[in-house]
């Protein structure tokens, strides 16, 4: 689904301009070749004549005052000014389907789209991470049809459509790009360009018309506070991030492979997010099996010993780690 045009204005102008040209051109041949017309009322051509002739036969009117007679005037109506005809035709038919017709239709699609969505999630930039949260999200269980792509690229657009996706074609700076994909009413906004000034104009323009839960991928390292300074909540650095691989990979070749383990769905280790059950309510979380971190309220997340003298409470945030074996557990 691509939006309207941002400035139809400058479309209708060229058209405007090149059907201006066209008839010009018309005009100019006719009046070097005046003397193969003949005008049926007073048997001259004046530059008015032609201008007229020039209209009402471009428009397919064709009173048959004035008449081409002559063979070369028959050809020049005939070979070029019937093909300038039809492309007039066309340009004008075009510009009435694309502005009227398509433009309603699209219009109805993205009213129907709006109403539809709500609690979805908004990805800015299919390229690279971008598809790969999109499709690790859809392993985790939410519907393709509740994830919107947003990219600049067509044919990353397209590829998002194909897999099932709901796509924009445009860039998610302007408003009115994320208002058609309702980043009012998203759960989360995942922004994934490959631009780290246009990430912080992305989420400062995301930031000012919803609520939602704003995720980020940043490129260097020191554009972290930028991110978090233009209303970020959760802001993910793959260049630190690489780093520290790489660097553990150089005492221990299980680092890596766990961590790209733990981090999808498809793996055999991952990790989920739950409140205590009544029954977890006032214990230990280092008595519950598979917590590795506590967050209560707004306060920094308790992991390792400082759990040890935490008390769970029933608003508390557990982040759990399990096994594909004991995913029923989980759920």
């Amino acid at each position: 689904m691509r939006p309207p045009p941002a400035r139809p204005e400058r479309v209708l102008a060229f058209r405007g301009l090149l059907v201006v040209c066209l008839l010009l051109l018309v005009m100019a041949v006719m009046w070097l070749d005046r003397g193969g017309l003949r005008d049926q009322i007073d048997g001259e051509i004046s530059p008015s004549d032609v201008v007229y002739f020039t209209m009402v036969t471009v428009t397919t009117v064709g009173y048959g005052d004035i008449l081409p007679v002559s063979a070369r005037a028959r050809l020049i109506d005939a070979l070029l000014v019937t093909p300038i005809r039809l492309l007039v035709w066309f340009i004008f038919l075009g510009t009435a389907y694309e502005f009227l017709i398509q433009r309603s239709i699209e219009d109805l699609r993205m009213l129907r789209l709006q109403q539809r969505l709500s609690n979805h999630v908004v990805i800015c930039g299919y390229g690279g991470a971008g598809h790969h949260a999109a499709a690790e999200l859809v392993r985790m269980g939410r519907p393709a049809n509740e994830i919107v792509v947003i990219d600049t690229d067509r044919a990353a657009s397209e590829r998002a459509s194909s897999a099932g996706f709901t796509a924009l074609h445009g860039t998610a700076t302007r408003e009115e790009i994320l208002e058609l994909a309702g980043a009012a009413k998203a759960a989360a906004i995942v922004v994934s360009v490959d631009s780290d000034e246009t990430t912080a104009l992305i989420v400062l323009t995301a930031r000012e018309m919803s609520k939602a839960r704003i995720l980020v991928k940043v490129i260097e390292p020191e554009n972290i506070k930028l991110m978090r300074r233009s209303g970020a909540d959760q802001i993910i650095s793959l260049g630190a991030l690489g780093g520290s691989l790489l660097a553990d990979g150089v005492q221990s070749d299980l680092a890596a492979e766990f961590i790209t383990d733990l981090v999808s769905r498809e793996g055999r280790v991952y990790l989920t997010q739950r409140k205590p059950t009544q029954t977890e309510v006032g214990r230990s979380p280092l008595s519950i099996d598979g917590v590795v971190m506590v967050r209560r309220g707004g306060a920094g997340p308790l992991c390792g010993q400082s759990l040890a003298d935490v008390v769970l409470e029933p608003l508390d945030e557990m982040l759990c780690i399990r096994y594909t074996s004991d995913s029923a557990a989980a759920s």
